[in-house]
């Protein structure tokens, strides 16, 4: 299962420098933390922005941005991971199908994480499962599940999904996107911008060379 994690990792770096769509930036040389005269106009923005969601209305603003980076006299990314998923139609806990390939129709993905990036956009992380990926190297030739791939959001869009539950069980996925995290945080990894199916098939060419 790691080789397969840090597959995907090198993958999704190797595909996404070589598209005119995907940007990477270099990781953050310092970081700040938001002002208090912001408070009160972050504040208002959001309640404006999402009046119906509990969790952006939070008195403490601070708390929602807890894992952004914000760079300082410098046009780097800013990544924040929880209050931007409000504005995905894709929600943590969901189960999708997928346009997949020939023979994988029972394939489906759960949605891990959902980050925001300055200028890649929002990144959904998901976990796939019961594919059918050749391997020659797993005991029955086969492997059936990946725990994290990072695709842009328009990519998801363009793979047909189809919600099929509200809330599933999240695979365990910490170890693949704490490696993916520091090689993206570095420079070193991008995301997919292909369809889902595309990447599987990548990735299972990957696998068996």
């Amino acid at each position: 299962m790691k080789s397969i994690l840090l597959i995907a990792i090198l993958l999704s770096a190797t595909l996404s420098a070589a598209r005119t769509d995907f940007y990477l930036d270099g990781p953050f040389k310092h970081t700040s933390k938001i002002p208090d005269g912001l408070v009160r106009l972050l504040q208002d923005e959001i309640k404006s922005a999402c009046p119906r969601e509990t969790v952006d209305q939070s008195a403490n603003v601070r708390a929602l941005f807890s894992v952004s980076k914000i760079a300082i006299n410098n046009h780097r990314r800013a990544v924040s991971s929880r209050w931007q998923e409000s504005e995905s139609k894709y929600r943590v806990g969901q189960q999708w199908s997928y346009h997949s390939r020939p023979g994988e129709e029972e394939s489906y993905f759960v949605v891990l994480k959902i980050d925001h990036d300055a200028k890649l956009g929002k990144i959904v992380h998901i976990a796939m499962k019961r594919l059918r990926m050749k391997n020659f190297r797993s005991p029955d030739g086969i492997s059936e599940n990946v725990n994290h791939m990072p695709f842009s959001e328009e990519a998801i869009n363009k793979s047909e999904p189809k919600l099929l539950k509200e809330k599933v069980e999240l695979p365990s996925f910490d170890e693949g996107y704490r490696l993916w995290r520091k090689a993206f945080d570095e420079g070193h990894a991008g995301i997919y911008t292909i369809s889902i199916a595309e990447a599987v098939g990548v990735m299972e060419d990957t696998l068996n060379r």
